[in-house]
């Protein structure tokens, strides 16, 4: 199990309270938006110090974290001077990833689209060689792991092996398809009304990521890497079952902002 927080409501009081179950929790998930600056733009003034000092607190009670930064242009100038502050904090596991077009990140599309395809991919080379270098055994291993393919073909994990709980009980194949799952008119069912186990079975949400499929070719030579079942990245663009905003094939210096509609 991992906890996904922004940090701003975490503090010593919880984190002795959640000391007990340190063996359930395999890490907390931080966001960070690359160095103070940039951060505090977005996730607003003073912001960064507070997530910084949680991080710390976390390495007091002996919690793994995981620091999660969205690329952008910012990041992918920085991110030489964000590995060092990564490291200095003792942070052993981060993880770089590209946006979703959800929320706030709507409002940052020049931001955070200005780039090519090209550009993403010589970044993701220099973080998995970071990743290599710095990161948990554990963690290089996973990133190394042939087995994400072998579930559903894609980087998509949804329902094959991952769920995600919101604090009010709902389950949900993917943290990100709100939007995408009320367009359906498919409710999310409630851990608090339903087990676990029943909710992964036989959910209609999760039944219906396990069958989804979109347009794309199984005979493009991208097909098992470039993670095009996604459908909130479909959905952006008019289109359910549509191809990524991300798409290879299309134009591979194509602008990501360009792609949105």
């Amino acid at each position: 199990m991992q906890i996904n927080t922004n940090a701003t409501l975490i503090n010593a009081d919880i984190l002795g309270k959640l000391a007990k179950y340190k063996s359930l929790i395999n890490h907390f998930t931080v966001s960070l938006e690359g160095l103070m600056i940039k951060h505090d733009e977005i996730r607003g003034q003073n912001n960064y110090k507070q997530v910084i000092d949680v991080i710390r607190l976390m390495k007091e009670y002996g919690f793994d974290l995981l620091v999660n930064i969205t690329i952008k242009k910012s990041v992918t100038q920085d991110i030489d001077k964000i590995m060092k502050e990564l490291l200095e904090l003792g942070v052993s596991r981060f993880n770089f990833s590209r946006l979703r077009p959800t929320g706030i990140s709507r409002e940052y599309i020049d931001e955070f689209f200005d780039y090519s395809l090209n550009d993403y991919n010589d970044f993701m080379k220099k973080n998995y060689s970071y990743q290599k270098k710095y990161a948990l055994k554990e963690y290089v291993d996973n990133i190394d792991s042939s087995e994400l393919f072998d579930v559903m073909g894609v980087y998509c994990s949804a329902a094959a092996y991952t769920a995600a709980i919101y604090p009010d009980g709902r389950v949900s194949p993917c943290s990100f398809l709100d939007e995408d799952f009320s367009y359906l008119g498919i409710q999310f069912d409630n851990i608090l009304e339903k087990s676990f186990f029943d909710i992964w079975r036989n959910s209609k949400s999760f039944m219906y990521m396990r069958n989804f499929k979109n347009e794309c070719p199984e005979a493009c030579e991208y097909f098992n890497i470039c993670g095009t079942q996604c459908p909130l990245e479909s959905y952006k663009q008019g289109n359910l079952h549509g191809r990524s905003l991300y798409c290879y094939l299309a134009d591979r210096n194509q602008k990501f902002k360009d792609k949105l509609v």
